[in-house]
């Protein structure tokens, strides 16, 4: 048996250039050989108490209403 753990996350800003970029999704999927566990974790975050973008919150598909508080 061997279980692996995927962590994905999300962000704001398409360009690491312009800067201000802040994790607004944090995602962890279980797999247990091959197959879903079923255990998900996932989290929509407003960091250091800046609301994303209107156009972060679309690409993600993220209504504002599931963000949660994250301060430092």
């Amino acid at each position: 048996m061997t279980k692996y753990l995927f962590l994905d996350t999300e962000k704001t800003r398409l360009s690491p250039h312009t800067g201000g970029r802040r994790i607004i999704e944090v995602a962890c999927i279980e797999y247990e050989d091959k197959l879903t566990t079923g255990n998900v974790f996932n989290l929509k975050l407003i960091p250091e108490g800046k609301t994303p973008t209107k156009g972060a919150l679309s690409l993600h598909k993220i209504d504002r209403e599931e963000l949660v508080q994250i301060d430092n």
